[in-house]
């Protein structure tokens, strides 16, 4: 018997524990908690995130794309929040719109107020909204197209100052 062989036998011996084995699976069942843990975390987060896109749907079946922001993210209760409206044509082509204005309140309440967005470049409008309590909100955009108006509301969570 080789000394190699010899080495290989005792190191597996019957009855001997192998140590180093039992902290590699303890390890990498830590790991593996880990991940699922941030996996889990990171999909509760995407959950709770309210749209920022829709399509405002006007009656001659015209539709514009509406990318909805605000700024701070997530908006809070102190100041005016800035409210931000890119509109794009679904059919890629150049957009006309003559107004966007703008109301919100609490979930389940009735309108707070009401706003007029300006224009800050060719399809971007820019408003103000004050939401003077932490909470679930609703802002509701009405866009005035080609003389059409379509409408679309978002989800705004307002959330205390850190």
């Amino acid at each position: 018997m080789t000394k190699s062989q010899i080495l290989t036998e005792k190191a597996t011996a019957p009855g001997q524990k192998r140590r180093g084995s039992l902290w590699t699976w303890i390890t990498l069942l830590f790991i593996v908690l880990i991940v699922a843990a941030m996996a889990m975390a990171m999909m509760q987060q995407i959950e709770e995130a309210p749209a920022r896109e829709a399509a405002v749907r006007f009656p001659s079946g015209h539709i514009l794309n509406l990318e909805f922001s605000t700024f701070p993210n997530p908006a809070l209760p102190t100041g005016t929040v800035q409210l931000k409206m890119a509109l794009k044509e679904s059919g890629g082509g150049r957009i006309s719109v003559e107004q966007v204005s703008y109301e919100w309140g609490l979930d389940g309440q009735a309108a707070k107020d009401r706003g007029v967005a300006q224009k800050i470049d060719g399809s971007t409008f820019q408003g103000g909204a004050q939401f003077p309590a932490v909470g679930n909100w609703w802002v509701k955009i009405k866009v005035v197209s080609r003389g059409e108006a379509g409408e679309v509301t978002f989800k705004v969570p307002v959330r205390p100052a850190q």
